[in-house]
């Protein structure tokens, strides 16, 4: 006595539907097991492709904000040895001591 031709079971209904579609094809190893390594190592070398670009990415924006800084830094030292140049040539000039205070 077969209970399979009495009960809806999915295999049933699936098989009176129509014909069963194969699953996509995979790439098999010679065990016959997914190998899902590549698609883990694909997945990897995107990380790290994406990684390596930020950091370098990041890295150029650093190095700008640095060498903006120092720059800024250059300038300020110059602009202050230039004004106290004049200031002290000024005094030189006129004939006081630019260090003397007087009361």
């Amino acid at each position: 006595m077969s209970l399979s031709g009495s009960l809806n079971t999915p295999r049933s209904l699936a098989e009176s539907a129509g014909a069963r579609q194969p699953p996509p094809a995979r790439p098999v190893d010679d065990t016959g097991l997914v190998d899902k390594c590549a698609t883990i190592g694909h997945m990897n070398a995107v990380k790290i492709l994406l990684v390596t670009a930020a950091l370098i990415l990041i890295g150029m924006v650093a190095w700008w904000l640095i060498k903006m800084l120092f720059g800024a830094v250059f300038y300020l030292i110059v602009g202050a040895l230039v004004v106290g140049g004049g200031w002290y040539l000024y005094n030189k000039v006129r004939g006081t001591d630019p260090w003397r205070v007087r009361r």
